[in-house]
């Protein structure tokens, strides 16, 4: 009985994980000198995925290997180096599923970070903070 259970998950492919694989843009004016990307729930060191500097301005396709739906449940973690100066973000439990753009730019307060979102929605997003940040600041004019 048991081994017509192993036999049936092994046709099913399960536990073999599927193709994970993002698209990343690069929208923050600088290289980036290193990206780690890992699922919350690998407990392991993160590794730097990229090869070599990722120019401003350009796109990659990264696999992040085979991962099944209990990997990605509790969404991912990444850190994401600048090549000029060091400096690094992290982002914790960023939901991304394969297939997925995941962007780079900066706003107001540093380094962020989207999901599926275009370049126009991104400057969209980065004025509507800039409205919001400005609009928190106290009034300063004489009545």
């Amino acid at each position: 009985m048991w081994l017509a259970a192993v036999l049936l998950l092994l046709l099913s492919g399960c536990g073999t994980g599927e193709d994970f694989t993002i698209h990343v843009q690069n929208l923050t004016g600088v290289p980036i000198s290193e990206l780690q990307i890992a699922p919350e729930t690998d407990k392991g060191e993160m590794s730097n995925l990229l090869q070599a500097d990722f120019p401003a301005d350009s796109t990659l396709t990264l696999s992040l290997g085979k991962l099944q739906e209990a990997d990605i449940c509790d969404g991912f973690a990444l850190l994401v180096y600048n090549a000029e100066d060091g400096s690094y973000a992290d982002f914790g439990r960023l939901m991304i599923q394969n297939g997925d753009t995941v962007s780079f730019y900066l706003d107001e307060w540093g380094l962020a970070v989207a999901v599926n979102m275009t370049a126009e929605e991104i400057e969209t997003q980065k004025q509507r903070e800039q409205e919001d940040a400005l609009s928190a600041l106290p009034d300063t004019k004489s009545e």
